[in-house]
């Protein structure tokens, strides 16, 4: 069965549709609808945001430091996906229209760990956290230094000296 793009992706928005983005196509399976993930002026029907092309959604994720990210199924206005980060298996529920990682996305310290070690730093250890920011001792270059690293996004806000 073939639907219109426009109306499909209004169905999916409203959440009245259960389809399945297969991994790393950008199709969906069950269906020839792979033209409800693409832009069709940007805008459905009833005047909401086109939904986001699943390859470009898994881009985003692995740009965020997600690997291993499995089939998209839509959920209740949402996209709902495993994956693993930093090595560690997260459920993730995103955004269908701007890619957003609504829920799942906080880093752990065993993640921030990892996450420095990837990025070069050794002897990461003394790992606390204050609000959204986790601080952590580490040696990078035979430079010991203290890094701090925002926890819902892994991005390192300061990397500064420290004396012992």
């Amino acid at each position: 069965m073939k639907f219109a793009p426009h109306i499909l992706a209004a169905a999916l928005l409203a959440g009245t549709a259960s389809v399945s983005l297969a991994a790393g196509s950008g199709t969906q399976s069950g269906s020839s609808a792979t033209q409800a993930t693409q832009s069709h002026g940007g805008q459905t029907a009833t005047g909401q945001s086109e939904v986001m092309k699943a390859e470009n959604i898994r881009k985003m994720l692995e740009a965020r430091g997600y690997s291993d990210v499995g089939d998209f199924q839509y959920q209740e206005r949402s996209l709902v996906v495993d994956a693993k980060r930093y090595g560690e298996d997260v459920e993730l529920k995103v955004d269908p229209i701007t890619g957003a990682v609504e829920k799942g996305d906080q880093l752990s310290e065993d993640q921030i760990e990892k996450m420095l070690e990837e990025q070069g730093y050794d002897d990461v250890s003394d790992i606390s956290r204050d609000g959204d920011t986790f601080t952590a001792k580490a040696e990078r270059d035979g430079d010991k230094v203290k890094v701090d690293v925002n926890r819902d996004y892994g991005v390192i806000i300061e990397e500064r000296e420290r004396s012992s």
